[in-house]
């Protein structure tokens, strides 16, 4: 309709419509202004997100909590090192990677874009040790068991306590042979492969004593013969072993006495003590007579000899065949 109005009002009619556009803008800009105002810091100008790591270092096998916070975004991405959609109201995800990693988080919102980074950096494996100073011990012995870590919070034994302790040194008794192990755990909940370490265990130490003759006369002797089974020293009571594990003494007692002997072997197992009486009688007695004591040249007397608690008798100027009695012409 307007193509048939003359060209004059045609220009009118447009440039009128040119103030009232300019007239609307002007509104629409102030309205958008006061909006703003009413907002106030809250509004989509303040929208935000922050990424962070726990633990932000840690080592290899652990895991690292990536935790956002935001304000009025609308939607979320991982972008970096992660993928997915995210929560725009923030939350967290535990991830485990292998090497150093940067995390980025993208989210948009009525003010346009907003991204942050976090970077999770991965050491060296947890790694646990653990030894012991003998690994084949008597039954009854100990051994001492040490343990170690790398990277670690805490260990914890199988067999043996470490009271969450990241090394130390325990003694264990064990009555079988038995397996030990530790495993420790880093950063993150990263968890070392178990140490292991076998204690052997044999048969208990045995001592033995004896003696030549158990029973002697006052002022004789007897011979002791100590020996032991899986023995590192053996200390002899009322008389000395020098710390031999086998060996012989010649001992001289003057009343009835009681010897023994123990044996210690690998981590302190010791023996019974093994014990040997040598009972001490009264002293040997020697008796000689002559049934003629002076006699003129040329003639001869009868000696005859005796003895008490002997095995055996020499003469002097005549032979006894080492019989304990007996007479002989002289």
């Amino acid at each position: 309709m307007n193509g048939c109005l003359p060209a004059h009002s045609r220009v009118l009619s447009t440039a009128v419509d040119r103030r009232s556009r300019r007239s609307l803008n002007a509104r629409a800009g102030l309205l958008l202004t006061l909006l703003l105002l009413a907002l106030g810091p809250g509004s989509a100008m303040a929208q935000t997100v922050t990424l962070t790591a726990d633990p932000a270092t840690m080592p290899e096998g652990g895991t690292s909590v990536l935790t956002w916070v935001t304000a009025d975004v609308t939607s979320c991405v991982a972008s970096v090192g992660w993928t997915g959609s995210l929560t725009p109201t923030g939350g967290s995800q535990g991830v485990t990677p292998i090497v150093t990693t940067l995390y980025t988080i993208t989210c948009d919102g009525p003010g346009g874009q907003v991204v942050d980074s976090a970077t999770v950096t991965v050491g060296a494996p947890v790694v646990a040790t653990l030894s012991a100073d003998v690994d084949t011990i008597p039954l009854g012995g100990s051994s001492l068991l040490t343990w170690g870590s790398t990277d670690a919070t805490s260990c914890v034994g199988t067999g043996f306590s470490t009271g969450d302790a990241i090394s130390g040194s325990v003694s264990v008794v064990p009555t079988v042979t038995t397996l030990y192990s530790v495993t420790c755990t880093g950063a993150g909940g990263a968890t070392s492969a178990p140490a292991n370490q076998t204690i052997t265990v044999g048969a208990a130490v045995v001592a033995t004593l004896s003696a030549d003759v158990d029973t002697i006369p006052l002022g004789g002797s007897s011979l002791l013969t100590w020996g032991s089974t899986d023995a590192t020293s053996c200390v002899g009571t009322g008389f000395s072993t020098g710390n031999a594990i086998s060996g012989s003494v010649s001992v001289s007692p003057t009343v009835t006495t009681l010897y023994s002997v123990t044996c210690t072997g690998a981590g302190g197992a010791t023996s019974a003590p093994a014990n040997q009486t040598i009972t001490v009688g009264a002293a040997v007695v020697a008796t000689l007579s002559a049934d003629v004591a002076t006699i003129p040249l040329g003639g001869s007397s009868l000696l005859t000899w005796g003895s008490t608690d002997a095995t055996s008798c020499v003469g002097t100027g005549f032979s006894t065949g080492n019989a304990i009695s007996g007479s002989v012409s002289v």
